[in-house]
């Protein structure tokens, strides 16, 4: 069963959370049936059981291939409760979804 729609109660870190319990990732087939920030489950390499995304098209669509692909080991989606900073040039990122390589 796919996770209700537009439905919060609750914020954490500034973000509105989706209430309810968390949903298989597999059950998530398009962008119809995704939810923002709502806990999935069923990764098999991320470092955390249950994680959320902001997007489907970018975070949620990277975060299943690094479940998949062969090369990775782990992953995890970078947020407010993660502290890893990147800095160059032109400023600095501080959130994405972040894979470790096999041999690395």
């Amino acid at each position: 069963m796919a996770p209700p729609r537009g439905r919060t109660t609750a914020l954490t870190f500034g973000l509105a959370v989706s209430a309810g319990q968390p949903t298989d990732r597999h059950l998530v087939t398009s962008s119809t049936t995704f939810t923002r920030n709502y806990p999935y489950t069923g990764w098999e390499r991320s470092f955390y059981d249950v994680a959320r995304f902001d997007a489907y098209s970018t975070e949620f669509r990277l975060a299943e291939f690094f479940d998949t692909a062969s090369g990775v080991d782990s992953w995890l989606r970078v947020d407010e409760t993660v502290p890893l900073r990147i800095d160059y040039s032109m400023g600095a990122f501080g959130r994405a979804v972040r894979a470790r390589l096999r041999g690395q």
